[in-house]
C-alpha cells in the first residue's frame, strides 16, 4: 500500500513539474514581449474627452504610471488589467477630477493586478502656457509621473508615496512630496 501511494505521489509530482515547465516555456522564450501581449489582451481601456473648461486638476490614483502629453483637446486615456479598478473622470465645480476606485479581491493578489495602471492625460497648448489652471493636486500611491504638467497660476501639489517623477512644472507655489523613489530634475 505504501508503494502505491509513493508511486502515485511521484507521478503527481512529475506531472506538476512538467505542467510548470510547459506553462513557463513561452515566457522563457519570448520574455517581456510575451508578458506584454498577455497584459494587452487582458486590459480594460477607457477614454474620456472634455470640451468644458476647468480651472483645477485633482488626480487621486492607487498604482499608476501617469504621463502628460500635448494634444488638441483635453483627453484622459485609462488602461488597467485589474478588473476591480474603476476610474471616475468628470468636471465638478470647475475641477477636472480623475479618481480611481478599487475593490479588494483576494485573487487579485496572485494575478496581473500588480501591473500599474496607465493613465495618459492630453492637454492643449492653452493649458500649458497661459496658466488656465489655478491649482493642480496629484496624489499617487505608487507609480510614476512624466511629461510636462500644465501651468498653474496658484499652486501645484504632488504627493507620490513610492515611485519616480520625471516632469516639468510651472507654478507660483510648488509642493512635492515623494516618500520613496526618485525625482528627475529637468533643466
Amino acid at each position: 500500500m505504501k508503494k502505491i501511494i509513493l508511486i502515485i505521489s511521484a507521478a503527481l509530482l512529475a506531472l506538476g513539474i512538467l505542467g510548470c515547465a510547459v506553462t513557463a516555456l513561452p515566457t522563457l522564450l519570448e520574455g517581456e514581449k510575451y508578458m506584454n501581449n498577455i497584459i494587452d489582451k487582458n486590459s480594460e481601456k477607457q477614454e474620456f474627452t472634455f470640451t468644458d473648461t476647468f480651472s483645477g486638476l485633482d488626480i487621486s490614483v492607487l498604482s499608476a504610471n501617469i504621463s502628460y502629453n500635448n494634444g488638441n483637446e483635453v483627453k484622459v486615456s485609462y488602461v488597467t488589467v485589474d478588473k476591480n479598478k474603476k476610474i471616475e473622470c468628470n468636471i465638478t465645480d470647475g475641477t477636472l477630477n480623475i479618481k480611481e476606485k478599487s475593490g479588494f479581491s483576494f485573487f487579485s493578489l496572485f494575478t496581473l493586478a500588480s501591473v500599474p495602471t496607465k493613465i495618459e492625460i492630453s492637454f492643449p497648448e492653452s493649458y500649458r502656457d497661459n496658466g488656465t489652471l489655478e491649482n493642480a493636486d496629484v496624489t499617487v500611491a505608487s507609480g510614476s509621473l512624466s511629461g510636462d504638467m500644465p501651468h498653474t497660476e496658484k499652486s501645484t501639489k504632488i504627493q507620490l508615496y513610492s515611485g519616480k517623477i520625471n516632469s516639468s512644472v510651472a507654478a507660483e507655489n510648488f509642493d512635492i512630496n515623494v516618500s520613496s523613489g526618485y525625482i528627475f530634475k529637468n533643466s
